[in-house]
């Protein structure tokens, strides 16, 4: 997953990545979301799920309450995203 980021330029903007595999769980898996929280130990009120897949991002992530960030240029129904991003030079304008 970071070879991914770097090939695209995206890795500047992650300290850390986190796979399914080492953490047992996927998306939209509420255990995926949980482990991350808990192995970060970060705050749920606290945290964004930043994501470009509706179902198992943006989803996943408002099942167990934390604030969502959809990145799509694709028009549709999205009513589970707090933001709606088209880039993620967008994203300042959201945060």
């Amino acid at each position: 997953m970071r070879k991914a980021f770097e090939r695209i330029g995206l890795d500047k903007y992650f300290h850390e990545f986190v796979t399914s595999k080492e953490l047992g769980a996927t998306k939209p898996n509420p255990a995926f979301f949980q482990s991350v929280l808990a192995k970060y130990q970060l705050n749920l009120s606290e945290t964004i799920m930043i994501g470009n897949d509706y179902e198992k991002d943006i989803t996943g992530a408002k099942n167990i309450g934390l604030k969502t960030i959809l990145i799509t240029t694709e028009h549709g129904e999205f009513s589970n995203a707090d933001y709606i991003i088209q880039s993620f030079g967008n994203l300042s304008d959201v945060l």
